[in-house]
């Protein structure tokens, strides 16, 4: 049966003036767009506008991996060699090939294709499944690395020979593009010094580096898995580099940024089995697509302009994330089994968490600006939801943000001097006998506005009004306890609610305006909220309690 091949995609000639006898030929075969593997056989002929000037003699077979071959036209260990004169014609020269599956009647491969000094391109907008549109300048030079060097199909079988080979050849106007055929390689490090070079493989799975990559400038990785053994698997220390479809399998940090490094980006990266974190970022890195198994996502430290978006995390212990030394950015789009730890942070936004632990959600040290939280769920199986403990003028916010415990409180705020903590539109379910919103007695400031809040302790426990408690339209339901417990008040420092049901199985009582039991005072020393607007609901099996 006839093979006949259809199309030709990403086709590159090109040759070397230092060995004119020669012309290396790269190429991919694809039969109705299927790229092709297996032995084939090929004929070549060169053509000048007018005649044909050589021609192979006879049929060359090569091995396709992937669809690419590599065939050096006037190899005479295997066709006949190329006329001395061949490029001393002013005439344009023209490469015709003819190919089938071994075995199969050689078909015409078109169109004919004008040989010169640069890679051409046939089908620009593919190459080897990759979008070469964004990285069109990358094509220009292709060196070609394979398991078995040119037996291959490849140029080298070492990808660190292959980027040597590129640095040496490279120019701002000149980039060179190291391109990794499948196969595992087995090489300790690889560096990549130079600006102008890239390093991308066939197919991210199939393209394996039993070793780590060194980058200090604005390099290309794509398309690789990265076993780098006890090493990161990637390190930055200059430039702005793009790591794009990479796959990170073991060793210390998955990536890391050192503080030298311009930033770097990343977008689909997967990160697994390492014993540090899968991001370590002392520069700020533009993170877009984050996958990690069984080792902590990222650790942000001394900078504030990390940019993460769609972070998926999943590992038995550890955090989903940990910002110190005055870290901090934005991290939008997060799902994690393990918690944030916040150590010490300068300014730091989450949006869209989706937190579901065993153990704590979220962890709050030391603030230097603000933490803020938007649009997330918080759920805690065993322990407490959120702890937040720092000393300062720093605010800690959280915003339409659902928390859920089973067994302990909803949020513990150990201690907060100096502080303001804000809960706005926010749903507090908790489950077990514990409390929704329990406050230490070295709490500040806490803003409770258009939230609900249900619990079977008390909705909201302050140790000492100190300074503030504000409650402002909000819902607070227990069924079995007081609704805001407060043991201890003076000098002013009282509660402040105002639009807010109390909802509470237990019937409140009033003795004096001072002395509501529905926020039941400790020990007999009675309360004295503040209710601005009179609507201080009790349930409506008791008594209405009003100032």
């Amino acid at each position: 049966m006839k093979s006949k091949i259809i199309f030709l995609a990403a086709f590159l000639v090109s040759f070397s003036f230092a060995n004119p006898s020669e012309v290396t030929y790269h190429g991919q075969l694809r039969n109705a767009g299927t790229v092709q593997n297996g032995n084939h056989v090929f004929y070549f002929k060169i053509l000048t506008n007018s005649a044909v000037a050589w021609e192979s003699g006879c049929l060359v077979t090569q091995n396709v991996e992937y669809g690419y071959f590599n065939v050096t036209l006037g190899d005479s260990s295997i066709m006949n060699a190329l006329p001395s004169t061949l490029f001393d014609s002013s005439q344009d020269l023209y490469l015709r090939t003819y190919v089938a599956a071994l075995g199969n009647t050689t078909n015409l491969l078109a169109p004919d294709v004008k040989i010169n000094n640069q890679g051409y391109s046939v089908d620009s907008d593919r190459l080897g499944g990759i979008n070469a549109i964004k990285y069109m300048r990358l094509w220009t030079n292709v060196v070609i690395v394979a398991p078995g060097g040119r037996a291959g199909g490849g140029d080298f079988s070492s990808i660190d020979a292959a980027i040597i080979y590129a640095n040496a050849h490279d120019s701002i106007g000149d980039p060179y593009t190291v391109f990794i055929l499948p196969g595992t390689y087995t090489e300790a490090a690889i560096t990549t010094p130079d600006a102008y070079v890239s390093i991308v493989g066939l197919s991210r799975d199939g393209c394996i580096l039993n070793g780590n990559v060194k980058i200090q400038n604005d390099n290309l990785i794509e398309n690789l898995t990265i076993k780098p053994a006890l090493a990161n698997g990637i390190d930055i220390t200059g430039g702005n580099p793009t790591i794009n479809n990479v796959v990170i399998n073991g060793g210390n940090y998955g990536i890391m940024i050192g503080a030298g490094a311009g930033g770097a980006t990343i977008h689909n990266v997967a990160a697994y089995n390492g014993t540090g974190a899968a991001i370590f970022d002392e520069c700020g890195a533009i993170i877009d697509g984050l996958t990690v198994t069984n080792r902590e996502a990222f650790i942000i430290d001394t900078t504030q302009d990390a940019r993460y978006n769609n972070i998926y995390h999943s590992s038995p212990s550890g955090n989903a994330g940990t910002i110190q030394v005055a870290g901090g950015g934005i991290i939008n789009s997060l799902k994690s089994n393990q918690k944030i730890d916040i150590i010490s942070c300068g300014s730091v936004r989450f949006r869209n968490l989706d937190i579901v632990t065993a153990g704590t959600a979220m962890q709050i040290g030391q603030v230097g600006s603000v933490v803020e939280v938007y649009d997330a769920y918080l759920e805690s199986m065993y322990t407490i939801v959120v702890t937040i403990n720092y000393d300062g003028n720093g605010k800690v916010r959280f915003d339409d943000v659902h928390f859920k415990s089973v067994e302990a409180n909803a949020i513990d705020i150990q201690s907060a001097s100096s502080g303001t903590i804000t809960f706005k539109d926010c749903d507090i379910l908790v489950l077990g006998t514990a409390n929704g919103i329990n406050c230490a007695i070295s709490v500040d400031k806490v803003y409770v506005q258009c939230c609900r809040i249900r619990s079977l302790n008390p909705c909201i426990q302050k140790v000492s009004i100190t300074t503030d408690l504000w409650v402002y339209d909000t819902t607070l339901y227990t069924p079995t306890a007081n609704s805001i417990l407060c043991t201890m008040g003076g000098g002013g420092n009282f509660p402040r609610i105002a639009d807010t049901r109390l909802e509470t199985d237990t019937n409140p009582s009033q003795a004096g305006p001072a002395n509501w039991n529905a926020f039941g005072p400790s020990g007999g020393v009675p309360g004295n909220p503040e209710d601005n607007n009179g609507n201080i609901v009790a349930p409506a099996s008791g008594t209405p309690v009003t100032p």
